[in-house]
């Protein structure tokens, strides 16, 4: 009997392309690596296998363009970057790389997704017949699922020390910088809410560098850089704009690895997640585990994945959104009811969960 097989092209990803898709390879990694065999070279896939290739990147040449295995599985997260076109900008070659992607959809004979909203994104903007559409929902570092031992706790005075956060009470935003995640809506309600955020991501690193630089050398760097003014950026070089100078309510750790973010949540008053679009929303899960409550855009997907256990907001609406945030840092009894909800709601999401639905779909 052949185990299912999955593709893990993480290996020769030193750039990060792989970006969020590399997060939910190393989630497979850590939850199947007993029950599933792992392949770096596509030439190793046997003809009986089962086969799953955990990403799917419509602007980038096909993973995988013709069928290898008796059954072959993909999993999709989203398709974002196509239903807003116009802020994730392709030209010509972009345009053919994603035709390519949609063709080579039909060499496979089922598709994993990662929620209901994202299912039916697949069928509206891909065409996709849902009979073949299975969704799983993710779940994340079992770190964030393990008590962990009183000797490694780090308390939040160790918190600041490592990563220079406040010493009073703060917000969190965990993610990246796509135009999706809505960081300007974000700056100005912490600006409205006048209260210090602390924004975790290895792109936020960039702002750093830039505070430590003078005047002309940053002048120089909006001007020429080309990575600060590709159109797909300009989402971030707002929000850089916005919250360079102000480093009372907006502080850049950078990369913070998730054994030193469980406690970060733990301490933070909030998580602030409000997107206008995401596939799942893995900030939310993460923080949920530590009862951290968060504030999530009034749409459908956060909807799904948090059911009543947060806040929510319009995400056009910083006045709205900073409201939210004040509620958590104003009134206690709604931090602790949410938080302790939210917890509960992230059992749903376990890896145990996790590992049993998706072996269900690799073996059906």
């Amino acid at each position: 009997m052949h185990i299912p097989t999955i593709y893990d092209p993480s290996q020769d990803d030193s750039l990060g392309s792989l970006r969020g898709g590399g997060r939910i390879v190393s989630i497979l990694k850590q939850n199947l690596e007993k029950d599933v065999r792992f392949i770096t070279n596509l030439q190793k896939v046997d003809q009986k296998d089962t086969l799953l290739v955990p990403l799917w990147r419509p602007f980038q040449k096909p993973l995988l363009n013709q069928r290898l295995a008796q059954k072959q599985l993909l999993m999709l997260y989203d398709v974002i970057p196509l239903k807003y076109p116009q802020y994730f900008p392709v030209g010509l070659k972009g345009r053919w790389r994603i035709m390519q992607n949609i063709h080579s959809l039909k060499i496979y004979d089922g598709i994993i997704t990662i929620s209901e909203h994202s299912k039916k994104d697949i069928i509206d903007y891909l065409q996709v017949s849902p009979d073949i559409i299975d969704v799983v929902y993710p779940t994340t570092n079992q770190l964030y699922f393990t008590p962990q031992p009183r000797k490694t706790t780090l308390s939040k005075s160790d918190l600041i020390k490592k990563y220079n956060l406040p010493r009073g009470e703060y917000a969190i935003y965990v993610g990246d910088t796509n135009w999706n995640k809505n960081l300007v809506n974000i700056a100005y309600a912490v600006m409205k809410s006048k209260i210090p955020c602390v924004f975790v991501g290895k792109t936020f690193e960039l702002i750093s560098k830039l505070r430590a630089m003078d005047q002309e050398e940053r002048q120089d760097f909006f001007s020429n850089s080309p990575v600060i003014n590709h159109q797909e950026q300009r989402e971030f070089k707002e929000f850089i704009k916005l919250s360079i100078h102000d480093d009372a309510h907006f502080i850049f750790p950078g990369f913070v690895p998730d054994k030193h973010m469980v406690y970060m949540y733990r301490h933070a008053v909030c998580n602030l997640f409000v997107s206008q679009d995401e596939g799942f929303g893995l900030s939310y899960l993460e923080a949920a585990t530590q009862k951290c409550p968060s504030v999530l855009a009034k749409t459908d997907i956060f909807k799904e994945t948090a059911g009543d256990a947060a806040l929510f907001a319009n995400p056009d609406e910083p006045e709205k959104i900073a409201l939210q945030i004040l509620k958590f840092f104003k009134q206690k009894k709604t931090r602790v009811k949410l938080g302790k909800a939210a917890f509960v709601r992230s059992k749903k999401y376990a890896p145990a969960v996790f590992r049993k639905n998706m072996l269900t779909v690799l073996t059906s």
